[in-house]
């Protein structure tokens, strides 16, 4: 698939001509990254956009303690690094390829000429970076009200949502996901998210094979996720 192809199943690009794909995807170059590898780190100077052809990619940084935070995943046709892009500060956190992941890159000189020659891309990226305030917005609420069990159902609930794949057996989240990547999105510990899978297996809401969860009964976590919200 062509440059200018992949740009138009991505939300900042697709509204574009055919004719204005073209120009931008000149400007872009391919890199890819093998799994585990660091694309950028935290606080290190950012110019660059990049947007995920194929794979997956964590954005994530270390808490106070130590310990690792997830603030998202992010797979194909979505984009990030675009923060520094807008303040010329440094990367505001780390991102790693969590598989085999292809990227194109945009300098920010060469985006910014593309919103000059069509303003209308600011628009789609300040929905997006709004979108991602409302989602940490949503992740901060969950983080200082739900205990660790709440915080693992909204995580579920989310990841299923967004990457879910439906089978026979119900929804697989097919992101090869470690006990360690959960905590870090819950902001808890290994074994106590361990404990949390347990117990929400032994209800028959989920079950864990490998690094696969594999979601029985969505609707009943939704609910047992709105009880813990009002509780």
């Amino acid at each position: 698939m062509s440059t200018a192809s992949v740009l138009a199943h991505v939300p900042l690009f697709m509204d574009l001509s055919e004719e204005q794909r073209q120009l931008i995807a000149q400007r872009m170059r391919t890199r890819r990254f093998r799994a585990g590898e660091t694309i950028f780190y935290k606080d290190e100077p950012g110019s660059t956009l990049y947007i995920i052809v194929s794979g997956k990619v964590k954005i994530h940084a270390l808490r106070g303690d130590g310990e690792e935070f997830i603030y998202d995943i992010l797979g194909p046709n979505e984009f990030f690094g675009e923060l520094s892009l807008f303040d010329g500060k440094e990367r505001s956190a780390d991102a790693t390829a969590m598989e085999d992941t292809t990227t194109l890159l945009l300098e920010r000189e060469h985006l910014l000429e593309c919103i000059e020659r069509n303003p209308h891309i600011a628009i789609h990226l300040l929905q997006v970076v709004g979108g991602r305030l409302r989602d940490a917005d949503g992740l901060i609420q969950a983080l200082t009200s739900l205990d660790v069990y709440g915080r693992v159902l909204k995580v579920l609930i989310d990841l299923a949502q967004e990457y879910g794949v439906d089978t026979e057996r119900g929804r697989s989240i097919a992101l090869n996901l470690t006990q360690s990547d959960l905590a870090g999105y819950v902001g808890s510990t290994r074994e106590t998210v361990n404990k949390a899978l347990s117990y929400y297996r032994k209800k028959g809401y989920l079950n864990v094979v490998r690094r696969q969860i594999l979601i029985r009964d969505l609707r009943a976590l939704q609910t047992e996720l709105a009880k813990r919200w009002a509780s």
